[in-house]
């Protein structure tokens, strides 16, 4: 059925992969709250009569501790997450206590060799090989014991249910490509790095699938955070990544996606050249791309003549989508 809207609409692997998100998400929802449909009242998790009368900050953190149990039982699993931040804290206390243990007051690292006055700039191999070359080799602080981050072990095979930890992940995996594409439509640079980090753990797990994605992503993260460029061009390739035409709030759109836009309208300008095509005037049209753009739109203005959308119609899908929800909810 979801191949038959895709081939029906047209819709992107983007936004098919979100439609299946709103869908899994409504499915879950159903089973959380304890509703047959979207017009029944929740008989679980739900508030009383007196909800609508209590405090603000009473409200928001009813609201609050929902979504985080919703979160938690379907997208995220608390005993992860609290093993990371826990490795987290571990890496954070141990990496200060190497880094001034082993250097000296102007910033360079010694020998750990007791009675070894060698100092290095980096902490490189250079380091290591020396340091491997005194009888006996110095004793290297060790890296900390991480605990384990792989729960799959503890489940019983037996009661273990591969079709709601596929619904689980596959929530979790859309929720950060759609917190992604809000914070394009946001132009919220921050926002679109973290989620790339993410990303690059994502590509990194893909296999041979994802390693141009991992290394190009890893790239970035470099350039960003390990100082390979200037703050002011850092600065930049955080901010400079979208581009608002329109003006308001969530219309910002990826720079790659508006150079195609002005790919699109180049070829229109060059396509009623007909015949007469050649270097110079292509060459000519190319250098007013902008100015006859802004012309043009000035003109349809004056005009008052309408601007075609480009966007598709969409026919009412509502039967089909609650059949999908129905499905998904005998699956979960």
């Amino acid at each position: 059925m979801l191949y038959l809207i895709l081939t029906q609409d047209q819709l992107s692997v983007n936004d098919l992969l979100i439609l299946c998100l709103m869908l899994t998400i409504i499915a879950a929802a159903h089973q959380f709250f304890g509703m047959s449909n979207n017009d029944d009242f929740p008989t679980e998790n739900a508030f009383d009569n007196t909800f609508a009368t209590r405090p603000a900050g009473e409200r928001l953190k009813f609201l609050q501790d929902v979504v985080k149990k919703f979160l938690c039982k379907y997208v995220s699993n608390p005993k992860t997450h609290a093993i990371h931040i826990q490795n987290m804290n571990i890496i954070q206390e141990w990496e200060p206590q190497r880094n001034t243990m082993d250097r000296t007051p102007d910033g360079r690292y010694k020998c750990r060799f007791k009675g070894c006055d060698r100092t290095y700039k980096k902490d490189c191999s250079y380091r290591r090989r020396h340091e491997m070359s005194h009888d006996p080799p110095p004793k290297v602080m060790d890296s900390p014991v991480l605990l384990d981050s792989t729960w799959e072990h503890d489940i019983d095979q037996e009661t273990k249910d591969d079709v709601n930890d596929y619904h689980c992940n596959f929530m979790s995996m859309t929720l950060l490509l759609r917190n992604f594409n809000d914070a394009c439509h946001e132009g919220d640079g921050e926002r679109i790095v973290r989620c790339i980090k993410f990303f690059l753990l994502y590509f990194f797990e893909d296999g041979t699938g994802g390693t141009k994605y991992c290394l190009e992503a890893l790239h970035l993260m470099f350039q960003i955070h390990v100082s390979t460029l200037t703050p002011r061009d850092a600065q930049r390739t955080i901010w400079n990544r979208t581009v608002n035409n329109r003006g308001g709030l969530g219309n910002s759109i990826p720079l790659d996606l508006d150079l195609e836009h002005d790919n699109h309208l180049l070829k229109d300008m060059l396509r009623g050249l007909g015949s007469n095509i050649s270097t110079t005037p292509v060459t000519r049209i190319s250098k007013a791309f902008f100015v006859l753009t802004e012309l043009c739109k000035k003109l349809d203005q004056e005009l008052d003549i309408r601007t075609v959308s480009g966007e598709h119609t969409k026919k009412d899908l509502n039967k089909d989508l609650y059949q999908i929800v129905k499905v998904l909810k005998e699956e979960m």
